[in-house]
């Protein structure tokens, strides 16, 4: 393979990589209101149910095609996202996708905490401006959403050919990944599927699951004899 087809072929992994991060990263944000899960349907409209195609993702599509009235969806997506996500009471409801509370500190702002911030710092990422979002900054969403912001510079770096740059943002993936969203992903997930009753979330679940795995792998050898 060329050095430029090889800079086109990153280029466009790490475009796909974004695009997934940002996704789920709505996905665990975003309240499923009608106007989030019409904006859904459309964007998940020409994606292909053949092998490549995450089964996952075909479940989630094919359940708001096969809706019959959008607004009732909602309205039971919604009572699951809050059960989910929000952490109402213990016996109820998961914890919520904190990483301090996951990893042990059982409270919000903890030294987990503190250090995602530092990384959001030190690469210029502000949810409040990316994403409107104003709560606990290791929110599980926002760390996706942190990948997702990762994986578009290290697209520029490859398009750029800007090979400091390259090391330097790899470098923050594997780091972020391993340190922080990876570390507590097995827990988080274990807890969700216990809860979890639709086959909507069932399917979110799942679709997480399968791709921070694949990016394990993948970070592990991303980033190779880079010139």
């Amino acid at each position: 393979m060329s050095q430029n087809s090889r800079v086109r072929e990153e280029a466009v992994i790490a475009r796909y990589r974004m695009m997934s991060y940002i996704l789920l990263s709505q996905l665990f944000l975003r309240s499923p209101r009608v106007e989030f899960l019409r904006e859904l349907m459309k964007s998940l409209k020409n994606i292909g149910e053949g092998e490549d195609t995450p089964r996952e993702l075909i479940t989630i599509k094919r359940i708001l095609e096969e809706a019959d009235n959008i607004e009732d969806l909602s309205l039971e997506l919604r009572k699951e996202y809050t059960r989910l996500f929000l952490g109402v009471k213990p016996g109820y409801s998961p914890p919520p996708p904190y990483e301090s509370v996951y990893r042990g500190e059982k409270r919000l702002y903890g030294r987990y905490t503190l250090d995602v911030l530092r990384h959001y710092a030190r690469w210029g990422f502000d949810p409040k401006k990316a994403l409107d979002y104003n709560g606990p900054p290791d929110h599980y969403g926002v760390e996706l959403a942190f990948m997702a912001y990762l994986c578009r510079l290290e697209e520029e770096a490859w398009v750029k050919n800007d090979a400091k740059m390259l090391r330097e943002v790899i470098s923050e993936e594997k780091r972020f990944f391993n340190e922080h969203l990876y570390a507590w992903t097995r827990d988080l997930l274990d807890k969700l599927h216990k809860w979890a009753r639709t086959d909507f979330y069932k399917a979110v679940i799942g679709l997480v699951e399968r791709l921070v795995e694949e990016e394990k792998k993948y970070l592990e050898s991303l980033g190779a004899n880079i010139d």
